[in-house]
């Protein structure tokens, strides 16, 4: 897999205003406004539930998202095996009830809030899954989702002060997907990290418009479920899939079941993992009405865990070889390109652009043969999109993984269609935007950041799972000083301002930097 400008940590600095705060909007309704009510309630549901479970460390959990009259005696038996444990990140997937879309939405707000306070959200592992596959920044599926916000109170009153979460609100997902959201989410887990799904079970009756069965609705419904969940406890994603599938079972969070199946389920080398059953119930049995039925569901997802470590390494082994190799000194100065170089790379990009955008096609691989030699060499290199002077889209590749061409001519098409951050370049869009090529240097490893060199050097920082790129162009652009330079690296990379001082390994790199006309209206005949 070769590493995107985001799975590198971004290019430009311009991300989020990540400031607001997320209101309740559940306080008064599905819970009660009152802090000392609401912290009462919550703590007398939990008493009922029982003592916490001895055992292994709980890594996951199952909860129901109801109002509180209906669900929350049975969410408590799930949080109660968390009571007094001191988590760092909590990953929140729950289903959207509002708003349809595909992919996860990580939120724009800094905070959550509940009537019992404040809780952070994690803004390091935002700013690292927004550059990876199926996941953006979208405040609209936040704004009125119950699914995670429930949650939060029992959140509050059983793990020590101090975590942060990460609600992500689950869209439409393919089966790939879910294998594929799980792997990323995987890179967040160590073990002070705690993953809730939020999701009630089978939504029956007319209203629902699920009916499978009229007589014996307590029994069957229970039935039915339980089948669920028994795929559920042998972590069987096929198997749960299947199920629903063949049964229509309208569990709303079945997507965000199938992520943390496959999380849970594919191999987890931090030890044995158990699932654990922990209590059932329906609305039925707080209304009476069975024509008008949701059924809720507590689990528990156990792991012996080896011994605590502070850090977790960096999934993608494509960081770890580009700093080995720059370790090794590889840094040889690669050959610039001529004037007339660049205006044919240029040329071919904006080929690409048009053939991709209105064609849905590349250009021919027999074009590489009419190119120069140099195009041929192996090289790092980004794509920058502007359109009236503004960033339209910035993908690249860190290392020389394929010829400059064909490195150009992918990233033209993920600058155009895949950046996260923004919508597929339209046909009408061609003229008005800029292309930008930037060919990069390999990757070397900078003995301090004494060794900065603003405007000569592109840099590249990795702590942990953390990592994040800025081209050289940029702080140029942002008059920016050595500190400034390193500390918006820190915080592109999602990592306290000063992490350059404390720990993180620092790579620098040079780029020949190039671009069209700028001026609107130039590229129209292109």
């Amino acid at each position: 897999m070769n590493m995107t400008a985001y799975e590198a940590g971004g290019t430009e600095n311009e991300g989020h205003e990540c400031g607001a705060v997320r209101p309740s909007v559940l306080a008064g309704t599905w819970y009660d406004a009152d802090p000392q009510k609401l912290g009462a309630t919550v703590d007398r549901y939990l008493a009922e539930a029982g003592e916490p479970l001895p055992g292994a460390d709980v890594v996951g959990l199952v909860a129901p998202h109801a109002g509180y009259v209906y669900s929350g005696r049975c969410a408590a038996h799930a949080y109660r095996t968390v009571v007094g444990r001191s988590v760092r990140r909590v990953i929140l997937l729950g289903p959207s009830h509002t708003t349809r879309f595909r992919g996860l939405a990580l939120p724009e707000s800094a905070f959550f809030e509940t009537p019992l306070g404040r809780v952070e959200v994690d803004q390091a592992a935002c700013r690292f899954l927004e550059g990876q596959t199926l996941f953006g920044r979208r405040e609209g599926p936040h704004e009125q989702e119950h699914s995670l916000e429930i949650q939060l109170p029992f959140l509050q009153r059983t793990l020590e002060p101090g975590f942060t979460v990460l609600p992500l609100v689950v869209g439409e997902l393919d089966r790939a997907d879910y294998d594929r959201a799980a792997d990323t989410l995987r890179q967040l887990c160590d073990d002070r990290t705690l993953v809730v799904v939020s999701t009630d079970f089978t939504h029956y009756g007319a209203s629902f418009g699920y009916q499978p069965f009229t007589g014996e609705v307590q029994t069957r419904l229970a039935e039915l479920d339980g089948g669920a969940v028994e795929e559920i406890l042998q972590l069987d994603l096929d198997g749960f899939l299947g199920y629903h599938r063949k049964t229509g079972i309208t569990v709303c969070g079945y997507r965000s079941l199938a992520i943390m199946i496959s999380l849970f389920g594919r191999g987890w080398d931090r030890g044995e993992i158990t699932v654990d059953n922990l209590h059932y119930t329906t609305s039925g049995e707080a209304t009476g009405d069975w024509s008008h039925v949701v059924s809720y569901q507590a689990m528990a997802i156990r792991c012996d865990l080896p011994a605590k470590k502070e850090e977790i390494a960096p999934a993608d082994e494509e960081v770890e070889t580009a700093a080995v190799a720059a370790d090794d000194g590889d840094n040889r100065p690669a050959a610039e390109l001529s004037p007339a170089e660049q205006n044919l790379l240029l040329g071919l990009a904006r080929e690409t652009l048009r053939l991709h955008v209105i064609e849905g096609r590349r250009p021919p691989a027999e074009r590489a043969a009419a190119l120069p030699p140099i195009f041929s060499e192996p090289r790092g290199a980004f794509v920058t999109l502007h359109k009236r002077g503004r960033l339209r889209g910035c993908i690249g590749y860190i290392q020389a993984r394929k010829p400059l061409w064909e490195t150009v001519v992918e990233n033209t098409v993920n600058a155009a269609s895949s950046d996260p951050r923004f919508p597929p370049v339209g046909a009408d869009e061609l003229p008005q935007l800029h292309i930008e090529v930037s060919v990069l240097s390999p990757l070397a490893k900078l003995p301090g950041p004494e060794a900065v060199e603003v405007g000569r050097h592109g840099l590249y920082i990795v702590k942990g799972f953390y990592s994040g790129l800025l081209l050289p162009q940029v702080p140029v652009e942002q008059g920016w000083d050595r500190t400034a330079f390193l500390e918006n690296l820190c915080l592109k990379a999602g990592l306290e301002r000063d992490a350059y001082l404390r720990g993180a390994e620092l790579y620098g790199f040079t780029a020949q930097v190039f671009g069209e006309p700028t001026e609107p209206g130039d590229h129209a005949g292109h």
